[in-house]
């Protein structure tokens, strides 16, 4: 099995989780069309707070000690500020 077969295989595990977590808006895994080993998690929270809870949940600590089995260096994350508005009918506010 490809490497990046086995990351999406064992983050859909997880996909459910993430979603059902009241400070998760969006949560999403993508994979680039050219390289079946790269990737992007794509994910919206209702604020910073909601963000850090995620992170301290046993699953979650999980998949991070489970990462390099996977991945051989670390994941890049990118912090990305949301500019635009919500779609119609779905602010979270």
């Amino acid at each position: 099995m490809v490497k990046g077969e086995a990351l999406v295989t064992r983050m859909l595990e997880d996909l459910e989780a993430t979603r059902s977590e009241t400070g998760c808006l969006q949560s999403h895994i993508h994979r680039d069309r050219s390289d079946p080993d790269l990737i992007v998690i794509y994910e919206v929270w209702r604020s910073i707070a909601a963000l850090k809870s995620h992170f301290g949940e046993a699953y979650v600590q999980r998949f991070v000690a489970d990462a390099g089995e996977y991945e051989p260096g670390d994941m890049e994350t990118q912090w990305l500020e949301m500019l635009s508005p919500y779609a119609s009918g779905r602010d979270p506010r």
